[in-house]
């Protein structure tokens, strides 16, 4: 990305549902704990739900050790948000939707 005449690098969060080919795609600057619970609130908000599974890459926001074939330590940020005083302010609507109860 361009910003002000200086190259930057460009992250995404992508959550793509494979049965439907339905798919949100958000570009971002920097890659930190809020920004990906925010983007998963904005996905299942624009998708309308929330998926039963979700299967994750090994992103350093989401995955602080590789330890085995398919065993991941997973940071803190992910396994305890409300730890993290911006994420705890979307979770109220991440599990009302993980729910099924409507947006608001």
């Amino acid at each position: 990305m361009n910003r002000g005449g200086k190259l930057r690098r460009v992250y995404f969060f992508v959550l793509v549902l494979p049965y439907s080919d339905a798919m949100f795609v958000q570009a971002f600057d920097h890659a930190r704990t809020e920004m990906f619970w925010e983007f998963h609130r904005r996905a299942f908000e624009y998708l309308g739900g929330v998926p039963r599974r979700i299967s994750y890459d090994n992103d350093k926001v989401l995955v602080s050790a590789v330890t085995g074939k398919r065993a991941r330590r997973l940071t803190c940020g992910f396994t305890e948000p409300a730890r993290v005083p911006a994420v705890a302010e979307s979770l109220p609507l991440c599990r009302a939707l993980l729910r099924g109860e409507p947006a608001q």
